[in-house]
C-alpha cells in the first residue's frame, strides 16, 4: 500500500497480516482467537459488510467480480 496515495486521497486501509504473527504465535493461538470472536459473531456485535453473495457453481463469477473490482465488502461463496 502506497502510504502516500492514502493521506492525498483521504483513505484508510483495514485489515490483518495473520501469516507471519500466527504462525511465530503459539500452536493454539488462532482457537484462542476464534473462541474469542465466534461469540461476537454469532451475537451480531461483529458484523462484516457483505457485499455479495455466490452459489459456488458461480465461484467463478465472484472470483471475476473480485478481479475486476465490482466487489464492496466481503463475498460470501455459499458451499452447501
Amino acid at each position: 500500500v502506497k502510504v502516500n496515495r492514502l493521506l492525498l486521497n483521504n483513505t484508510d486501509v483495514r485489515g490483518v497480516n495473520w501469516g507471519g504473527y500466527a504462525m511465530k504465535a503459539s500452536s493454539t493461538f488462532m482457537q484462542d482467537q476464534w473462541a474469542a470472536l465466534l461469540p461476537l459473531i454469532e451475537s451480531g456485535a461483529l458484523a462484516p459488510p457483505i457485499g455479495a453473495t455466490y452459489d459456488l457453481a458461480d465461484v467463478a463469477r465472484a472470483l471475476r467480480d473480485l478481479e475486476d473490482r465490482l466487489t464492496l465488502g466481503k463475498s460470501v461463496v455459499h458451499i452447501r
